[in-house]
């Protein structure tokens, strides 16, 4: 399958605005999966510092979005995520397309890009250069999400912290 990856905000309005409209559909459970991220809104797409988008053709065929950096032990830190494919297009190489796209892109900036995983994106960011993070090496802030999340562990979070490395596995 032919796709190609672009920066979300090179995309016209009217495509960023379906982009982020079904990402925010999916996460909060519209499209009959179960999610597996913590919900956003359309505006929260938009709000991210960087985004990709992958398009078959011009179908939407996946996302994935960085938020603003966060310093912390002298390196700027955006966290990546809201990584999703729509079922027809997984098992192409999109998600891991994604991945590589926006950490490189990151990393190139001069950014130390980390994320949270769950067991359906883990081997995608291994695949591409992530690592599991020690403690005190992402920051103490980002785990700022996982308070309110209904699915809180005894551990405080239910995710992998991984951070990139940028050697791909």
């Amino acid at each position: 399958m032919e796709y190609e990856i672009k920066k979300f905000s090179d995309l016209e309005y009217a495509m960023q605005n379906d982009v982020a409209n079904k990402v925010a559909a999916y996460t909060n459970g519209e499209l009959g999966e179960i999610p597996q991220m913590l919900p956003v809104q359309p505006e929260d797409v938009f709000k991210k510092f960087v985004g990709f988008v992958a398009l078959h053709e011009t179908t939407f065929a996946g996302f994935v979005g960085s938020a603003d950096p966060i310093e912390w032990a002298g390196l700027l830190m955006p966290e990546v995520g809201s990584l999703w494919v729509p079922k027809e297009f997984r098992n192409h190489g999109v998600a891991n397309s994604l991945v590589r796209t926006i950490s490189d892109y990151l990393l190139g900036e001069g950014l130390q890009p980390f994320a949270f995983v769950n067991p359906k994106s883990n081997s995608i960011f291994n695949r591409n250069g992530y690592l599991d993070a020690v403690n005190g090496e992402i920051p103490d802030s980002a785990f700022g999400l996982c308070k309110g999340c209904k699915h809180k562990p005894a551990n405080g979070c239910c995710d992998r912290v991984v951070i990139y490395t940028g050697a791909k596995g």
